[in-house]
């Protein structure tokens, strides 16, 4: 049997993962908050995990019993929500105490989400696309004209998915393509207001940045960030070498390199940058961040708990902000 990718796979893990992490970091929060409270009496306790397992198990049903795009994007987020509330509590499950506050647990959640990241970013890829995949897409964006929802883009998707799939060998699948390619246009389709709103945000968002960037914000944004990150790289590891239980640990020596050579590839691109070079710094600097994002991270989430999404979230928002003006050469 050979699978076949939706074309909102990508998007669908995406929505699971930022449901997850929401659900994570609420219930985090509301117990700091309210000092950890406890659902139950006596002998009795109900763990959030177990509301997380309900949550994912509701959300399966869900998504065996009803059509719909609405209801997809529903049972989705209820997944993640789930998700969020179970892996919260992987801190008892992992130490021989029961220990919701496990200094590891943080850690073991970190590269949970690492890995449904890569995965969003693997099927976002999308490396191969045969006529049957086309075919697939095309019928999936049908549901938009049963709801009377069918929308200019959609419609031209929807064409040019069955336009590849006429152009295949297969002949059950060019006789199919062929009438559905004449059903779809027969249907009157809506005008994109919305999309068109949210287009014309964007280019008006993106001529500010690229503006601000022509004026060299870029090398602004590598120096400071790069002082930054090695500042605080000092100042962690000696609050941490004053502790010895610490310093005999593996895993802070492993943090402790990680952050010298993630400073030492963000100095080296803004030497690079100062040089005119601004192609080969940019790469070296993305290169510190993956880098801080996949590795140092995972330690910093273990000695620093949650103050080490302050760090993370400004990566991220650095990394993926210059991959996108990188991408359209802007900078």
């Amino acid at each position: 049997m050979k699978l076949v990718q939706r074309q909102d796979a990508s998007d669908n893990i995406l929505l699971v993962m930022i449901s997850a992490i929401f659900s994570l970091l609420s219930v985090r929060l509301y117990l700091t908050l309210a000092h950890f409270p406890r659902i139950g009496s006596g002998s009795w306790h109900v763990a959030h995990a177990v509301t997380g397992g309900t949550l994912m198990i509701l959300s399966t049903l869900l998504s065996i019993s009803f059509y719909g795009k609405k209801i997809r994007k529903i049972y989705l987020i209820i997944f993640g929500l789930g998700i969020g509330l179970f892996i919260d509590e992987i801190g008892k499950f992992i130490s021989t105490g029961n220990d919701y506050l496990f200094q590891p647990a943080l850690s073991f959640i970190y590269v949970f989400f690492i890995i449904i990241f890569l995965l969003y970013w693997y099927l976002s890829k999308d490396r191969s696309i045969s006529s049957k995949k086309h075919l697939y897409r095309a019928i999936d964006k049908f549901e938009e004209a049963i709801e009377s929802d069918l929308q200019t883009s959609e419609k031209l998707d929807i064409i040019n998915n069955l336009n590849s799939a006429i152009k295949s060998n297969d002949p059950p699948q060019v006789f199919l393509a062929k009438h559905l390619k004449t059903i779809i246009q027969s249907i009157d389709d809506l005008e994109d207001k919305r999309t068109k709103r949210i287009k014309l945000f964007w280019q008006k968002t993106r001529s500010l940045v690229y503006r601000l960037f022509k004026k060299k914000l870029s090398l602004t944004i590598l120096i400071v960030v790069s002082f930054i990150y090695s500042l605080i790289s000092v100042v962690d590891f000696v609050y941490l070498f004053s502790d010895q239980s610490v310093i005999t640990s593996n895993l802070f020596w492993i943090k402790t390199f990680s952050d010298l050579f993630v400073s030492i590839l963000f100095l080296s691109a803004i030497f690079i940058r100062l040089a005119k070079k601004t192609g080969l710094s940019l790469r070296l600097f993305q290169y510190g961040l993956l880098i801080n994002i996949f590795l140092s991270q995972i330690f910093k989430f273990y000695f620093e708990q949650f103050q080490a999404l302050i760090g993370l979230s400004i990566s991220i928002i650095i990394f993926f902000g210059l991959k996108r003006l990188r991408q359209e050469k802007v900078i």
